[in-house]
């Protein structure tokens, strides 16, 4: 059909925010896993719904988001469930598994071993175009996915499958700003948890962390990344 396009064909790509347990899993399919701290995540997520209206969590608290991200109310469910299902595949050929603090700290290489994963034609690129590797790092960095990545609130809405709003939640979407819109990219940093939770909060998350991973050694993915505290693999 004319428009239409032709979805046999490969490669496609496909992002989701689906754990691997709710994926069909093709060995002839390549996957890219982004793991990232569940403090981090938290506060994130946070203002990704405080600052989106139909999310209807402008007048929310942190707290109040801290216990539904521990109920696994938030997102798809609950973070570490989605990170454990990643990480059981870490090992597989077809999986390409990272953690956002790699990503961060070696960005360039990260996308040297993420092309050459991805296989021909990708590997061969960066030797062909020397300027290539540049436009990558700029077109990922986050100054300019906070400039290039916006929707209005009502694409927002449409974007994330929200319920079509009320009066009330209409006018808080343009009180927090239609010029502006929403940006799903805020700061990209990491350890900005640390300016958030209070003690008992960070004591609550651990002791949902320690029931999670009972068994595992996913938290040691961030041993150096929350050094200096008990947020570290107790088990």
């Amino acid at each position: 059909m004319n428009g239409v396009p032709n979805f046999d064909q490969s490669p496609r790509l496909l992002r989701t925010h689906l754990p691997f347990g709710q994926l069909l899993y093709n060995r002839d399919a390549k996957y890219i896993y982004v793991a990232r701290n569940p403090y981090d995540t938290c506060v994130s997520s946070y203002y990704h719904v405080k600052l989106n209206a139909y999310y209807r969590f402008a007048d929310g608290s942190f707290e109040d988001f801290v216990d539904a991200f521990l109920e696994g109310q938030v997102g798809f469910g609950h973070h570490l469930d989605h990170v454990l299902s990643g990480y059981a595949r870490r090992h597989e050929p077809n999986v390409f598994f990272v953690t956002y603090k790699q990503l961060k700290a070696d960005t360039a290489g990260t996308v040297l071993e993420l092309a050459k994963f991805l296989g021909e034609p990708y590997s061969s690129e960066f030797d062909k175009d020397e300027g290539l590797l540049d436009e990558v790092l700029f077109k990922s960095s986050v100054d300019y996915m906070k400039k290039t990545y916006k929707a209005s609130h009502e694409e927002a809405r449409i974007i994330y499958n929200l319920p079509s709003p009320s009066p009330e939640v209409e006018a808080e979407a343009k009180k927090l700003g239609s010029k502006a819109g929403f940006a799903p990219v805020r700061k990209g940093l990491i350890g900005n948890w640390r300016a958030n939770f209070s003690a008992e909060e960070l004591e609550r998350m651990q002791a949902w962390i320690d029931a999670k991973t009972q068994g595992s050694d996913v938290m040691n993915l961030w041993t150096h990344e929350l050094a200096g505290t008990r947020l570290t693999q107790t088990h």
